[in-house]
């Protein structure tokens, strides 16, 4: 008869205890890790978005646009002459970037972009999209950069009417300079 004091090693009860609180150790430091901004997912955002207004102009045989400030951007579209806002549209609101800021190039030159979100609200006759989409599928040749905190790119959105719009990598981005 094997007393209980010869045994030695744990049982299968004790091994799974202690794997599952391991794995809920490393599941709490994996949320933790990813906790900051995803600047990566916010390019993805707007260049789907972007081709999808795109598409959207095309169409409806309307010109569509997007105004942009340093923290954010919003869509518009040209109604009897003047850009209105897409009321009522979920998908085409205005977005404004939880953390970090924007740098545009347009037609390869830099845009001045305003510290104002008003921009989107006012929609004054100054106040006209810099990247345009028309009814004819040709669109404004673009580069957006998502900066950092530090202002540094962390992810790049790149546009012309010949390769459509799409993420950039570092390899393209430079090509394109």
């Amino acid at each position: 008869m094997i007393r209980r004091s010869d045994r030695r090693g744990f049982t299968l009860l004790e091994i799974m205890v202690v794997l599952v609180i391991i794995g809920i150790m490393v599941g709490m430091v994996g949320l933790k890790i990813q906790t900051g901004p995803d600047y990566g997912r916010e390019a993805e955002r707007f260049a789907l978005l972007a081709d999808q207004l795109r598409e959207e102009s095309v169409l409806t045989g309307r010109e569509q646009g997007v105004l942009f400030w340093r923290q954010g951007y919003c869509f518009v579209t040209l109604e009897e002459g003047s850009w209105q806002l897409f009321a009522g549209d979920e998908l085409f609101r205005t977005r404004q970037l939880q953390q970090g800021t924007l740098s545009l190039l347009v037609e390869e030159e830099t845009v001045a972009l305003t510290d104002e979100p008003d921009i989107c609200l006012s929609l004054s006759e100054e106040a006209r999209p810099v990247l345009l989409f028309l009814s004819s599928d040709e669109m404004t040749s673009f580069e957006l950069a998502f900066l950092d905190a530090r202002e540094q790119t962390v992810a790049r959105v790149v546009g012309d009417s010949f390769q459509g719009i799409k993420l950039a990598t570092d390899q393209s981005s430079s090509e394109r300079r």
